[in-house]
């Protein structure tokens, strides 16, 4: 399973890479990335408690998305992520997938 949504948060997840992605306040998103394992809410972090806000999450076999007030972000199922502001409908930021190719044997 590539894309799935749990509570109010859009999840990634292949092979041992997770990336979560939840709504933050108003008109902001967290992102969140790891390997092997869980987010830890406990966990330190220099962000603030957000205020509550409710995401609008939408998910198809080829892209996941979630949006919250005047941002989205599409995530591709290689895991790149892209930032979309809904008021200019412009892109703020965007990954660019590369594979890179394994290094040669010896």
């Amino acid at each position: 399973m590539v894309f799935k949504q749990e509570n109010n948060m859009l999840i990634w997840v292949q092979g041992q890479e997770r990336i979560q992605v939840e709504p933050w306040g108003n008109d902001s998103l967290r992102i969140q990335g790891l390997m092997n394992g869980q987010v830890k809410d406990e966990a330190l972090n220099a962000l603030l408690a957000p205020e509550s806000g409710v995401a609008e999450i939408s998910i198809t076999a080829r892209q996941a998305s979630i949006t919250n007030g005047a941002i989205t972000a599409q995530l591709c199922p290689q895991g790149t992520v892209r930032f979309i502001n809904n008021l200019t409908n412009e892109e703020i930021l965007a990954e660019i997938w590369q594979k890179f190719p394994q290094p040669e044997r010896r």
